[in-house]
């Protein structure tokens, strides 16, 4: 696919909705485990948009990869990649929470709503919400 991946369209994205400027290395799993620039929601904490989702294959204990892995290191590992969604607002339909990303099987950007991603088994388990700092 050419264009851009989840993660430089979530820095973009982010930068112009909070002005937040992310290091460029700062990539999927680092922002999962960031207290820095990210916090998580806490339970029945409303979404808000911009707030950032970490989605990957199902089953994946992300705690027990090694942290702190340059990328060439972490994709030897043989772990999936985390991907990342931006909260674009609710469905007016179904109240449905929907999130726009840069993904493969669009080959580009697009919203969904939460319950496409489980469809993909690359996109299959939501592993996190977090809100910019």
């Amino acid at each position: 696919m050419q264009g851009i991946n989840c993660i430089a369209f979530s820095h973009l994205l982010l930068k112009r909705l909070h002005g937040l400027e992310l290091p460029p290395a700062l990539y999927s799993r680092e922002m999962l485990d960031d207290n820095t620039y990210f916090r998580e929601l806490q339970e029945g904490e409303e979404l808000e948009v911009g707030d950032i989702a970490f989605f990957s294959r199902a089953g994946i204990n992300f705690r027990e990869i090694p942290s702190g892995l340059n990328r060439e290191d972490y994709l030897q590992t043989g772990y999936p990649l985390v991907h990342l969604a931006i909260f674009a607002g609710f469905a007016t339909t179904q109240s449905e929470p929907l999130y726009v990303h840069a993904n493969h099987p669009d080959r580009g950007v697009s919203i969904w709503p939460l319950s496409k991603f489980s469809r993909h088994l690359r996109y299959r388990e939501l592993y996190g919400i977090k809100r910019a700092i």
